[in-house]
């Protein structure tokens, strides 16, 4: 009888240090599949937000118009953003944002030029970057302009053909 009670005891403690394994074991997957899906969703929208920073200083409809004398487009200019008509041609689509997924906002000088504003309360993970461009506010850039800007090749000053700005771009999920 004693030989039958410590069998039985000794089935009983291996059973529960079966069952405490099983659930260390299923509480750790779950644990790991929570991690996985959290940096998945965080890679998500890292990519949703350099997609948005690169297309803010490189998609034709938004860089500057570089024009020879005789006003014929030779190329876009990147990181650098037209201002004329008060950044009018900033949009969703321009971005890359998809507007049913995403909120974004640009600010440029801390004053927010285009997008949503920030929810309340502010959202866990937003993705931020900061660019330097070159603002052009009057019409198309010309390339005597640029190389008066670059080089001063003339002696004369860039003025207001070019102003350096920071503009940053916020991405979140909505």
């Amino acid at each position: 009888m004693k030989k039958a009670q410590i069998l039985s005891i000794d089935l009983l403690i291996a059973l529960i240090a079966v069952v405490f394994s099983i659930g260390l074991l299923l509480q750790y997957s779950e644990t790991m599949i929570y991690s996985q899906k959290e940096k998945y969703l965080q890679n998500e929208l890292e990519r949703a937000g350099k997609t948005a920073s690169m297309l803010l200083v490189s998609n034709p409809e938004i860089t500057c118009r570089l024009v020879d004398s005789g006003g014929a487009t030779l190329d876009y200019m990147q990181n650098c953003i037209d201002s004329s008509g008060n950044y009018s041609k900033l949009n969703m689509q321009a971005l890359g944002i998809q507007p049913d997924r995403y909120g974004f906002a640009v600010y440029s000088s801390e004053i927010k030029i285009f997008g949503d504003d920030f929810p309340s309360p502010a959202p866990a993970n937003v993705y931020s970057e900061k660019r330097v461009v070159a603002a052009r506010n009057s019409g198309n850039l010309t390339k005597a302009d640029l190389e008066t800007c670059i080089g001063n090749v003339t002696g004369q000053t860039c003025g207001n053909k070019l102003l350096k700005e920071e503009m940053v771009i916020y991405v979140w999920r909505k």
